[in-house]
Protein backbone atom coordinates (compact mmCIF):
# COMPACT_ATOMS: atom_id res chain seq x y z
CA UNK A 1 0.00 0.00 0.00
CA UNK A 2 2.73 2.22 0.64
CA UNK A 3 4.36 1.86 -2.63
CA UNK A 4 1.36 2.24 -4.32
CA UNK A 5 0.90 5.85 -2.37
CA UNK A 6 4.34 6.55 -2.80
CA UNK A 7 4.53 6.13 -6.95
CA UNK A 8 1.15 7.53 -7.53
CA UNK A 9 2.62 10.68 -5.78
CA UNK A 10 4.91 10.52 -8.04
CA UNK A 11 2.75 10.32 -10.70
CA UNK A 12 0.02 13.21 -10.01
CA UNK A 13 -0.37 16.85 -8.70
CA UNK A 14 -2.85 19.00 -7.38
CA UNK A 15 -1.97 22.77 -7.31
CA UNK A 16 -4.69 25.55 -6.24
CA UNK A 17 -4.12 29.11 -7.05
CA UNK A 18 -6.40 32.46 -6.28
CA UNK A 19 -9.08 32.86 -8.26
CA UNK A 20 -7.88 34.84 -11.83
CA UNK A 21 -10.35 38.53 -11.36
CA UNK A 22 -12.66 38.37 -14.27
CA UNK A 23 -12.41 39.82 -17.42
CA UNK A 24 -14.90 42.61 -18.60
CA UNK A 25 -14.97 45.34 -20.93
CA UNK A 26 -16.46 48.65 -19.25
CA UNK A 27 -20.07 49.01 -20.70
CA UNK A 28 -19.48 52.61 -21.35
CA UNK A 29 -17.05 50.99 -24.38
CA UNK A 30 -20.80 49.90 -25.74
CA UNK A 31 -21.07 53.30 -27.19
CA UNK A 32 -17.87 52.87 -29.33
CA UNK A 33 -19.80 49.71 -30.67
CA UNK A 34 -23.21 51.01 -31.59
CA UNK A 35 -21.44 53.99 -32.89
CA UNK A 36 -19.23 52.95 -35.42
CA UNK A 37 -19.53 48.86 -35.98
CA UNK A 38 -23.19 47.61 -35.00
CA UNK A 39 -24.65 49.42 -38.64
CA UNK A 40 -22.86 46.55 -40.20
CA UNK A 41 -23.11 44.08 -37.46
CA UNK A 42 -26.51 43.41 -35.97
CA UNK A 43 -29.63 40.83 -36.22
CA UNK A 44 -30.99 42.43 -39.70
CA UNK A 45 -27.45 42.70 -40.90
CA UNK A 46 -24.77 40.39 -40.24
CA UNK A 47 -21.47 40.94 -42.38
CA UNK A 48 -18.64 38.21 -41.81
CA UNK A 49 -21.19 36.70 -40.07
CA UNK A 50 -20.04 38.87 -36.77
CA UNK A 51 -23.20 40.07 -34.46
CA UNK A 52 -21.89 42.74 -31.98
CA UNK A 53 -24.83 44.33 -30.97
CA UNK A 54 -25.88 41.93 -28.35
CA UNK A 55 -21.94 40.96 -27.38
CA UNK A 56 -21.49 40.14 -23.57
CA UNK A 57 -18.42 42.24 -22.47
CA UNK A 58 -17.66 39.43 -20.00
CA UNK A 59 -15.05 37.25 -21.78
CA UNK A 60 -15.93 33.95 -19.60
CA UNK A 61 -14.80 31.64 -22.69
CA UNK A 62 -12.28 30.99 -25.12
CA UNK A 63 -14.89 31.32 -28.38
CA UNK A 64 -15.60 34.84 -26.60
CA UNK A 65 -12.39 36.02 -26.35
CA UNK A 66 -11.32 35.07 -29.57
CA UNK A 67 -14.24 37.06 -31.20
CA UNK A 68 -13.33 39.94 -29.23
CA UNK A 69 -9.84 39.86 -30.07
CA UNK A 70 -10.86 39.78 -34.19
CA UNK A 71 -12.04 42.82 -33.03
CA UNK A 72 -9.33 44.45 -31.95
CA UNK A 73 -7.57 42.94 -34.58
CA UNK A 74 -9.83 44.19 -37.30
CA UNK A 75 -9.74 47.92 -35.34
CA UNK A 76 -6.27 48.14 -34.95
CA UNK A 77 -5.35 47.10 -38.57
CA UNK A 78 -7.70 49.61 -40.45
CA UNK A 79 -9.84 47.09 -41.52
CA UNK A 80 -12.78 48.74 -39.45
CA UNK A 81 -14.61 50.70 -39.75
CA UNK A 82 -14.62 50.80 -44.09
CA UNK A 83 -12.85 53.54 -45.35
CA UNK A 84 -16.00 54.78 -46.70
CA UNK A 85 -17.52 54.55 -43.54
CA UNK A 86 -17.68 57.23 -40.17
CA UNK A 87 -14.47 57.10 -39.09
CA UNK A 88 -13.80 57.39 -35.59
CA UNK A 89 -11.66 59.94 -33.29
CA UNK A 90 -7.96 58.92 -32.50
CA UNK A 91 -7.87 59.47 -29.14
CA UNK A 92 -11.31 57.69 -28.99
CA UNK A 93 -10.05 55.18 -30.77
CA UNK A 94 -7.15 54.76 -28.99
CA UNK A 95 -8.91 54.70 -25.38
CA UNK A 96 -11.04 51.56 -26.69
CA UNK A 97 -8.35 49.41 -27.92
CA UNK A 98 -6.38 49.96 -25.07
CA UNK A 99 -8.93 49.12 -22.58
CA UNK A 100 -9.82 45.70 -24.96
CA UNK A 101 -6.38 44.82 -24.81
CA UNK A 102 -5.61 44.85 -21.11
CA UNK A 103 -9.32 42.74 -20.95
CA UNK A 104 -7.74 40.26 -23.33
CA UNK A 105 -4.74 40.06 -20.95
CA UNK A 106 -6.68 39.39 -17.85
CA UNK A 107 -9.40 36.82 -20.12
CA UNK A 108 -6.08 34.83 -20.79
CA UNK A 109 -5.10 34.27 -17.85
CA UNK A 110 -8.48 33.71 -16.11
CA UNK A 111 -8.81 30.89 -18.88
CA UNK A 112 -5.70 29.59 -19.50
CA UNK A 113 -5.71 28.28 -15.50
CA UNK A 114 -9.55 27.64 -15.56
CA UNK A 115 -9.53 30.18 -12.71
CA UNK A 116 -6.39 29.04 -10.67
CA UNK A 117 -7.66 25.30 -11.41
CA UNK A 118 -4.50 23.26 -12.62
CA UNK A 119 -5.74 19.76 -14.33
CA UNK A 120 -4.34 16.77 -12.68
CA UNK A 121 -2.45 14.59 -14.87
CA UNK A 122 0.10 12.38 -15.00
CA UNK A 123 4.23 12.53 -15.33
CA UNK A 124 4.59 12.07 -19.19
CA UNK A 125 7.71 8.88 -19.99
CA UNK A 126 10.11 11.48 -20.53
CA UNK A 127 9.22 12.57 -16.90
CA UNK A 128 8.87 9.64 -15.34
CA UNK A 129 12.22 8.04 -16.41
CA UNK A 130 13.73 11.10 -14.91
CA UNK A 131 12.35 11.05 -11.90
CA UNK A 132 13.12 7.56 -11.65
CA UNK A 133 16.84 7.93 -12.47
CA UNK A 134 17.01 10.71 -10.12
CA UNK A 135 15.65 9.17 -7.42
CA UNK A 136 16.54 6.07 -7.66
CA UNK A 137 19.97 6.19 -10.34
CA UNK A 138 17.85 2.99 -12.73
CA UNK A 139 17.35 3.54 -15.95
CA UNK A 140 14.02 2.25 -16.85
CA UNK A 141 12.33 1.53 -20.89
CA UNK A 142 9.36 3.37 -20.66
CA UNK A 143 8.13 2.91 -24.37
CA UNK A 144 5.01 0.29 -22.77
CA UNK A 145 3.71 3.34 -21.05
CA UNK A 146 0.73 5.06 -22.78
CA UNK A 147 2.39 7.71 -25.14
CA UNK A 148 2.34 11.25 -24.60
CA UNK A 149 -0.52 13.40 -26.23
CA UNK A 150 -0.46 17.21 -26.61
CA UNK A 151 -0.93 19.93 -28.23
CA UNK A 152 1.23 20.20 -31.21
CA UNK A 153 4.48 19.79 -29.90
CA UNK A 154 4.21 20.08 -26.49
CA UNK A 155 4.21 16.33 -24.38
CA UNK A 156 3.09 18.23 -21.10
CA UNK A 157 -0.28 19.17 -21.98
CA UNK A 158 -2.54 18.24 -18.91
CA UNK A 159 -5.69 17.50 -20.84
CA UNK A 160 -3.76 15.34 -22.71
CA UNK A 161 -2.33 13.56 -19.81
CA UNK A 162 -5.03 11.55 -18.18
CA UNK A 163 -4.99 8.48 -15.90
CA UNK A 164 -6.45 5.32 -16.53
CA UNK A 165 -6.67 2.61 -14.01
CA UNK A 166 -4.84 0.59 -16.23
CA UNK A 167 -2.27 3.09 -17.11
CA UNK A 168 -1.96 3.78 -13.13
CA UNK A 169 -0.82 -0.40 -13.80
CA UNK A 170 1.58 0.00 -15.93
CA UNK A 171 3.01 3.03 -13.99
CA UNK A 172 3.41 0.55 -11.05
CA UNK A 173 4.73 -2.13 -12.60
CA UNK A 174 7.52 0.02 -13.90
CA UNK A 175 7.85 1.53 -10.53
CA UNK A 176 8.15 -2.15 -9.15
CA UNK A 177 10.79 -3.25 -11.51
CA UNK A 178 12.86 0.60 -10.77
CA UNK A 179 13.00 -0.96 -7.20
CA UNK A 180 14.07 -4.41 -7.79
CA UNK A 181 16.49 -2.92 -10.10
CA UNK A 182 17.54 -0.73 -7.10
CA UNK A 183 17.66 -3.05 -4.71
CA UNK A 184 19.61 -5.64 -6.64
CA UNK A 185 22.53 -2.99 -7.37
CA UNK A 186 22.69 -1.64 -3.78
CA UNK A 187 22.52 -5.28 -2.03
CA UNK A 188 25.90 -6.38 -0.43
CA UNK A 189 27.14 -8.38 -3.06
CA UNK A 190 30.74 -9.87 -4.04
CA UNK A 191 33.31 -8.12 -6.13
CA UNK A 192 33.97 -10.51 -8.49
CA UNK A 193 33.51 -9.17 -12.36
CA UNK A 194 32.46 -10.91 -15.25
CA UNK A 195 33.82 -10.80 -19.07
CA UNK A 196 32.22 -12.41 -22.10
CA UNK A 197 34.67 -11.76 -25.26
CA UNK A 198 33.63 -12.68 -28.77
CA UNK A 199 35.80 -13.03 -32.24
CA UNK A 200 33.51 -12.14 -34.91
CA UNK A 201 35.53 -14.34 -37.43
CA UNK A 202 34.99 -17.62 -35.56
CA UNK A 203 31.35 -17.03 -35.08
CA UNK A 204 29.87 -14.45 -38.31
CA UNK A 205 32.27 -15.67 -41.27
CA UNK A 206 31.40 -19.12 -40.30
CA UNK A 207 27.61 -18.86 -40.75
CA UNK A 208 27.98 -16.75 -43.60
CA UNK A 209 30.61 -19.29 -45.18
CA UNK A 210 27.39 -22.01 -44.00
CA UNK A 211 24.96 -19.44 -45.60
CA UNK A 212 27.06 -19.68 -48.80
CA UNK A 213 27.09 -23.47 -48.83
CA UNK A 214 23.50 -24.05 -48.37
CA UNK A 215 22.42 -21.22 -51.90
CA UNK A 216 24.72 -23.77 -53.75
CA UNK A 217 23.36 -27.05 -52.82
CA UNK A 218 19.72 -25.34 -53.19
CA UNK A 219 21.02 -23.47 -56.30
CA UNK A 220 22.13 -27.36 -57.73
CA UNK A 221 19.16 -28.59 -56.42
CA UNK A 222 16.88 -26.21 -58.43
CA UNK A 223 19.43 -26.77 -61.78
CA UNK A 224 18.43 -30.41 -61.61
CA UNK A 225 14.69 -29.97 -61.33
CA UNK A 226 14.86 -26.88 -64.16
CA UNK A 227 16.66 -29.51 -66.36
CA UNK A 228 13.58 -32.12 -65.58
CA UNK A 229 11.11 -29.24 -66.42
CA UNK A 230 12.76 -28.53 -69.58
CA UNK A 231 12.83 -32.40 -70.44
CA UNK A 232 9.34 -32.68 -69.59
CA UNK A 233 8.34 -29.65 -72.09
CA UNK A 234 10.78 -30.99 -74.74
CA UNK A 235 8.37 -34.23 -74.80
CA UNK A 236 6.21 -34.04 -78.26
CA UNK A 237 3.17 -34.24 -76.24
CA UNK A 238 3.78 -31.26 -74.34
CA UNK A 239 5.63 -28.61 -76.96
CA UNK A 240 2.09 -27.15 -78.56
CA UNK A 241 1.10 -26.84 -74.76
CA UNK A 242 4.86 -25.23 -73.60
CA UNK A 243 5.25 -23.21 -77.04
CA UNK A 244 3.72 -19.98 -75.71
CA UNK A 245 5.32 -20.68 -72.19
CA UNK A 246 8.73 -20.69 -73.88
CA UNK A 247 10.30 -16.45 -74.62
CA UNK A 248 13.71 -17.95 -75.58
CA UNK A 249 15.42 -17.76 -71.99
CA UNK A 250 18.00 -20.80 -71.27
CA UNK A 251 18.55 -22.89 -68.19
CA UNK A 252 17.26 -21.05 -64.13
CA UNK A 253 17.28 -17.45 -66.02
CA UNK A 254 13.67 -18.53 -67.76
CA UNK A 255 10.67 -16.47 -66.22
CA UNK A 256 8.80 -17.74 -63.21
CA UNK A 257 5.74 -17.85 -65.51
CA UNK A 258 7.64 -20.80 -67.15
CA UNK A 259 7.94 -22.52 -64.89
CA UNK A 260 4.84 -22.02 -63.09
CA UNK A 261 2.81 -22.91 -66.24
CA UNK A 262 5.32 -26.36 -67.45
CA UNK A 263 4.85 -27.81 -63.55
CA UNK A 264 1.13 -27.03 -63.86
CA UNK A 265 0.75 -30.00 -66.40
CA UNK A 266 0.37 -33.63 -65.70
CA UNK A 267 3.14 -35.20 -64.97
CA UNK A 268 5.81 -32.64 -64.61
CA UNK A 269 8.24 -33.35 -62.11
CA UNK A 270 7.35 -32.08 -58.72
CA UNK A 271 9.99 -29.73 -57.09
CA UNK A 272 9.50 -31.77 -53.47
CA UNK A 273 11.15 -34.87 -55.60
CA UNK A 274 14.27 -32.19 -55.18
CA UNK A 275 14.57 -31.21 -51.57
CA UNK A 276 11.91 -28.21 -51.90
CA UNK A 277 8.82 -27.55 -50.13
CA UNK A 278 6.58 -26.44 -53.45
CA UNK A 279 6.85 -24.55 -56.63
CA UNK A 280 7.41 -21.06 -54.76
CA UNK A 281 10.18 -22.24 -52.59
CA UNK A 282 12.08 -23.98 -55.72
CA UNK A 283 11.27 -20.50 -57.98
CA UNK A 284 12.55 -18.14 -54.59
CA UNK A 285 14.86 -20.23 -52.39
CA UNK A 286 16.49 -22.22 -55.43
CA UNK A 287 16.95 -19.46 -57.95
CA UNK A 288 16.23 -15.30 -56.85
CA UNK A 289 17.87 -16.33 -53.60
CA UNK A 290 21.14 -17.58 -55.59
CA UNK A 291 20.99 -14.90 -57.70
CA UNK A 292 20.51 -11.78 -55.03
CA UNK A 293 23.21 -13.19 -52.51
CA UNK A 294 25.38 -15.38 -53.71
CA UNK A 295 27.57 -13.09 -56.03
CA UNK A 296 27.74 -11.04 -53.12
CA UNK A 297 28.59 -13.38 -50.32
CA UNK A 298 30.98 -15.02 -52.62
CA UNK A 299 32.89 -11.20 -52.70
CA UNK A 300 32.82 -10.82 -48.71
CA UNK A 301 34.43 -14.15 -48.11
CA UNK A 302 37.21 -13.55 -50.31
CA UNK A 303 37.76 -9.66 -48.79
CA UNK A 304 41.04 -9.32 -46.58
CA UNK A 305 41.15 -9.68 -42.57
CA UNK A 306 37.90 -12.09 -42.69
CA UNK A 307 40.71 -14.49 -41.00
CA UNK A 308 40.82 -12.14 -38.07
CA UNK A 309 37.39 -9.99 -37.99
CA UNK A 310 33.71 -9.84 -39.58
CA UNK A 311 32.72 -6.81 -42.06
CA UNK A 312 29.35 -4.95 -40.93
CA UNK A 313 27.03 -4.95 -44.18
CA UNK A 314 23.77 -3.29 -44.83
CA UNK A 315 20.41 -5.71 -45.08
CA UNK A 316 22.12 -8.84 -46.33
CA UNK A 317 24.63 -11.30 -45.59
CA UNK A 318 26.33 -10.61 -42.45
CA UNK A 319 24.25 -11.07 -39.16
CA UNK A 320 24.39 -8.32 -37.00
CA UNK A 321 27.38 -8.47 -34.52
CA UNK A 322 25.83 -9.73 -30.82
CA UNK A 323 27.21 -10.10 -27.55
CA UNK A 324 25.16 -10.77 -24.43
CA UNK A 325 25.54 -10.72 -20.36
CA UNK A 326 24.23 -14.17 -19.34
CA UNK A 327 21.18 -13.98 -17.45
CA UNK A 328 23.65 -15.13 -14.06
CA UNK A 329 25.43 -12.27 -14.28
CA UNK A 330 24.00 -9.28 -11.73
CA UNK A 331 22.56 -6.33 -12.67
CA UNK A 332 24.96 -2.95 -13.19
CA UNK A 333 27.24 -1.15 -15.22
CA UNK A 334 29.27 -2.87 -17.63
CA UNK A 335 32.15 -1.98 -20.26
CA UNK A 336 31.33 -2.89 -23.69
CA UNK A 337 34.48 -2.58 -25.91
CA UNK A 338 34.71 -2.63 -29.49
CA UNK A 339 38.17 -3.06 -31.94
CA UNK A 340 37.15 -1.66 -34.90
CA UNK A 341 38.75 -0.11 -38.33
CA UNK A 342 37.11 1.62 -41.44
CA UNK A 343 37.91 0.46 -45.03
CA UNK A 344 40.24 2.28 -47.03
CA UNK A 345 38.66 4.48 -49.36
CA UNK A 346 35.15 4.07 -47.87
CA UNK A 347 32.98 7.19 -47.58
CA UNK A 348 33.41 9.64 -44.53
CA UNK A 349 29.74 9.04 -43.80
CA UNK A 350 29.58 6.17 -43.74
CA UNK A 351 32.64 5.12 -41.12
CA UNK A 352 30.15 5.61 -37.55
CA UNK A 353 29.69 2.61 -35.85
CA UNK A 354 25.81 2.75 -34.29
CA UNK A 355 25.67 0.43 -30.96
CA UNK A 356 22.52 -0.39 -29.65
CA UNK A 357 20.14 -3.12 -28.22
CA UNK A 358 17.63 -5.12 -30.22
CA UNK A 359 14.24 -3.20 -30.78
CA UNK A 360 11.41 -5.69 -28.31
CA UNK A 361 9.04 -4.81 -31.69
CA UNK A 362 11.68 -6.33 -34.27
CA UNK A 363 11.57 -9.63 -35.33
CA UNK A 364 14.32 -10.02 -37.75
CA UNK A 365 16.61 -13.40 -37.37
CA UNK A 366 20.33 -13.48 -36.29
CA UNK A 367 21.23 -13.68 -39.46
CA UNK A 368 18.93 -10.61 -41.04
CA UNK A 369 21.05 -6.87 -40.19
CA UNK A 370 18.05 -5.42 -41.42
CA UNK A 371 15.60 -4.97 -38.34
CA UNK A 372 15.49 -1.94 -36.11
CA UNK A 373 17.43 -1.10 -32.31
CA UNK A 374 17.42 0.75 -29.98
CA UNK A 375 20.56 2.91 -30.60
CA UNK A 376 22.67 4.00 -27.34
CA UNK A 377 25.41 6.32 -29.40
CA UNK A 378 27.03 6.25 -32.38
CA UNK A 379 31.05 6.47 -32.81
CA UNK A 380 32.81 7.89 -35.59
CA UNK A 381 35.62 5.27 -36.88
CA UNK A 382 39.21 6.91 -37.20
CA UNK A 383 41.12 3.67 -37.12
CA UNK A 384 42.39 1.42 -39.90
CA UNK A 385 43.38 -2.07 -40.77
CA UNK A 386 46.59 -1.23 -39.43
CA UNK A 387 45.94 0.07 -36.80
CA UNK A 388 42.24 -1.01 -35.27
CA UNK A 389 40.45 1.66 -32.97
CA UNK A 390 39.65 0.56 -29.29
CA UNK A 391 36.43 2.17 -28.81
CA UNK A 392 34.66 2.08 -24.85
CA UNK A 393 31.17 3.07 -23.76
CA UNK A 394 29.17 2.11 -20.27
CA UNK A 395 26.52 0.14 -20.65
CA UNK A 396 23.20 -0.86 -18.12
CA UNK A 397 22.64 -4.01 -17.89
CA UNK A 398 19.06 -4.45 -15.73
CA UNK A 399 17.35 -7.44 -14.51
CA UNK A 400 14.22 -7.90 -16.84
CA UNK A 401 15.49 -5.69 -20.06
CA UNK A 402 17.38 -7.01 -22.73
CA UNK A 403 21.07 -8.10 -22.10
CA UNK A 404 22.25 -8.12 -25.28
CA UNK A 405 24.15 -5.83 -27.41
CA UNK A 406 24.56 -5.36 -31.38
CA UNK A 407 26.99 -3.05 -33.86
CA UNK A 408 26.14 -2.20 -37.11
CA UNK A 409 26.61 0.79 -39.31
CA UNK A 410 24.78 3.97 -38.80
CA UNK A 411 21.70 3.94 -41.93
CA UNK A 412 17.85 5.20 -40.76
CA UNK A 413 16.61 3.06 -38.21
CA UNK A 414 14.07 1.45 -40.64
CA UNK A 415 13.89 -2.32 -42.61
CA UNK A 416 12.53 -0.25 -45.84
CA UNK A 417 15.31 1.99 -45.55
CA UNK A 418 17.80 -0.69 -45.81
CA UNK A 419 16.09 -2.83 -48.16
CA UNK A 420 15.80 0.37 -50.27
CA UNK A 421 20.06 1.02 -49.92
CA UNK A 422 20.50 -2.34 -51.42
CA UNK A 423 18.50 -2.72 -54.24
CA UNK A 424 20.01 0.96 -55.70
CA UNK A 425 23.09 -0.97 -55.32
CA UNK A 426 22.24 -4.15 -56.59
CA UNK A 427 20.64 -2.67 -59.66
CA UNK A 428 23.40 -0.54 -60.53
CA UNK A 429 26.60 -3.04 -59.33
CA UNK A 430 25.01 -6.13 -59.69
CA UNK A 431 25.67 -6.60 -55.51
CA UNK A 432 25.37 -5.09 -52.72
CA UNK A 433 27.15 -1.82 -50.84
CA UNK A 434 30.53 -2.89 -50.03
CA UNK A 435 31.53 -3.02 -46.22
CA UNK A 436 33.16 0.37 -44.46
CA UNK A 437 33.57 -1.11 -41.30
CA UNK A 438 35.60 -4.10 -39.82
CA UNK A 439 35.18 -5.30 -36.63
CA UNK A 440 38.16 -7.49 -34.76
CA UNK A 441 36.34 -8.22 -31.48
CA UNK A 442 33.54 -7.63 -29.06
CA UNK A 443 34.50 -7.76 -25.32
CA UNK A 444 31.72 -7.08 -22.16
CA UNK A 445 33.10 -6.59 -18.90
CA UNK A 446 31.88 -5.82 -15.33
CA UNK A 447 29.94 -4.61 -13.64
CA UNK A 448 31.72 -1.55 -12.65
CA UNK A 449 31.56 0.62 -9.04
CA UNK A 450 29.03 3.58 -9.82
CA UNK A 451 28.76 6.20 -7.44
CA UNK A 452 26.34 8.58 -9.83
CA UNK A 453 23.59 7.74 -12.04
CA UNK A 454 24.28 8.38 -15.36
CA UNK A 455 22.11 7.60 -18.44
CA UNK A 456 23.26 4.05 -20.39
CA UNK A 457 25.10 3.99 -23.49
CA UNK A 458 26.94 7.67 -22.55
CA UNK A 459 29.35 9.03 -25.01
CA UNK A 460 32.52 7.55 -26.00
CA UNK A 461 35.23 7.78 -22.82
CA UNK A 462 38.67 6.84 -24.18
CA UNK A 463 38.96 7.97 -27.96
CA UNK A 464 39.17 11.29 -28.64
CA UNK A 465 38.44 13.32 -32.24
CA UNK A 466 39.61 16.15 -33.70
CA UNK A 467 37.32 17.65 -36.07
CA UNK A 468 40.16 19.97 -37.18
CA UNK A 469 41.83 16.54 -38.38
CA UNK A 470 38.76 16.00 -41.28
CA UNK A 471 37.13 19.36 -41.48
CA UNK A 472 40.32 21.67 -42.15
CA UNK A 473 42.25 19.30 -44.58
CA UNK A 474 38.69 19.33 -46.37
CA UNK A 475 38.11 22.97 -46.94
CA UNK A 476 42.20 23.17 -47.99
CA UNK A 477 41.38 20.62 -50.30
CA UNK A 478 38.28 23.08 -51.49
CA UNK A 479 40.28 25.98 -51.44
CA UNK A 480 43.04 24.48 -53.75
CA UNK A 481 40.26 23.40 -56.13
CA UNK A 482 38.95 27.01 -56.42
CA UNK A 483 42.24 28.62 -56.68
CA UNK A 484 43.00 26.17 -59.83
CA UNK A 485 39.90 26.86 -61.29
CA UNK A 486 40.46 30.81 -61.03
CA UNK A 487 44.15 30.32 -62.41
CA UNK A 488 42.95 28.77 -65.70
CA UNK A 489 39.85 31.28 -65.52
CA UNK A 490 41.98 33.87 -65.49
CA UNK A 491 44.85 32.43 -68.21
CA UNK A 492 41.82 32.12 -70.87
CA UNK A 493 40.35 35.17 -70.21
CA UNK A 494 43.90 36.88 -71.09
CA UNK A 495 43.81 34.61 -74.49
CA UNK A 496 39.91 35.72 -74.69
CA UNK A 497 41.32 39.46 -74.61
CA UNK A 498 44.28 39.11 -76.81
CA UNK A 499 41.91 37.61 -79.28
CA UNK A 500 39.66 40.25 -79.16
CA UNK A 501 42.37 42.94 -79.46
CA UNK A 502 43.45 41.01 -83.15
CA UNK A 503 42.41 43.86 -86.19
CA UNK A 504 40.60 41.03 -87.91
CA UNK A 505 38.23 40.92 -85.14
CA UNK A 506 37.54 44.04 -84.79
CA UNK A 507 33.94 44.37 -86.49
CA UNK A 508 32.74 40.71 -84.96
CA UNK A 509 33.81 42.60 -81.35
CA UNK A 510 31.69 45.50 -82.32
CA UNK A 511 28.96 44.08 -83.32
CA UNK A 512 28.91 42.05 -79.66
CA UNK A 513 29.31 45.13 -77.63
CA UNK A 514 25.75 46.19 -79.16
Amino acid sequence: MKLRTALLLLLLGISRTQAAPAAALEEKHRTFLQTYCTECHREEKTKGKVRLDDISFTLDSVQRADLWQKVLNAINSGDMPPEDEKQPDRALKTEFLGALSETLVVARKSLSDVQGNITMRRLNRREYRNTLRDLLGIEIDVRELPADGGAGTFDTVGASLFLSSDQLEQYLTLGRKALDEHFARTAPRSTQTFKAHVETETDANRRLSDLKGRLEKRFENFQKWSEAIDAFAAQPENEAATASLEKGFNGWRRPSAYYRGVAALPGAPSPKAFGFSDLSSALFDGADTFRNDHPYLNDYLKLPHTDSGAYLTIFKGNPKELIAAPASWPAGRYILRIRTAAVEGSAPDRRFLEIGQPDPSDRSGPMDDSGTISVLTSVQVHGTLSEPQLVEIPVEITLNGSRRFVLRERRPNSVDAAAEIWREHLAKEKTGPKPALWIDWIELEGPIPQTTPVAAGGPPTVHRFDPETVANPQLEKQLTELESRQERFTRWQAEVDRAAAAPENEETLAALKK
